[in-house]
């Protein structure tokens, strides 16, 4: 009976090990979201379950506004409270099966399943709304001004069964570009 309890307690020590270092694995360690590498294998997954299902399928980038200035201006540590506000702003706007995750320094991104397009910007315009009035105080009770800007794609997955994340990726990089352009703190949405 004790070698039984003794390997059930060891067994349940592995599990745990196993579930914390799935963890680290696929969490971003400051913003506690996905990390690059998870959200664009869950997207991937969520892509192909949308084509089966024949629904929609949005990505969208969305990135701080002159984040490097931010950083030099008023240290790491407020850059630092940046990324975990938009991410706590982008974590509590989205649905329990929508995915977001940091993908670069200053770049999350979220994906939709969806019913249709005007859904999709609804959402993001929703999102958009609760990010405009964001601000972020320093140590030296300044408060900062943060802009994001968004770029945004959606389609209709059945008609495109070949597309993949990678190519859905270079719109919303396009789309974010021309924000980034036309004045930064928009949003841009285009069709695939």
């Amino acid at each position: 009976p004790s070698l039984q309890r003794s390997l059930q307690s060891r067994k349940i020590q592995m599990e745990e090990l196993n579930e914390r270092l799935e963890d680290l694995a696929t969490t971003d360690p400051l913003t506690g979201l996905f990390n690059r590498r998870a959200i664009l294998k869950r997207a991937s997954f969520e892509l192909v379950r949308t084509k089966r299902t024949r629904k929609f399928f949005g990505l969208a980038l969305f990135d701080i506004d002159d984040f490097t200035k931010i950083n030099d201006e008023y240290g790491r540590e407020t850059g630092d409270k940046c990324l975990m506000e938009l991410a706590r702003m982008l974590n509590i706007s989205t649905r329990t099966y929508d995915g977001v995750g940091r993908i670069g320094s200053d770049e999350f991104l979220l994906y939709l399943p969806l019913d249709n397009k005007d859904q999709f910007r609804t959402v993001l315009h929703r999102i958009n709304e609760k990010l405009l009035p964001m601000t972020i105080k320093t140590e030296d009770d300044i408060e900062v001004p943060i802009s994001v800007s968004t770029g945004g794609v959606c389609m209709e997955s059945a008609k495109f069964p070949n597309v993949l994340i990678p190519e859905l990726l270079v719109r919303v990089d396009q789309a974010l570009v021309y924000v980034k352009e036309k004045g930064k703190g928009q949003m841009a949405i285009t069709d695939f």
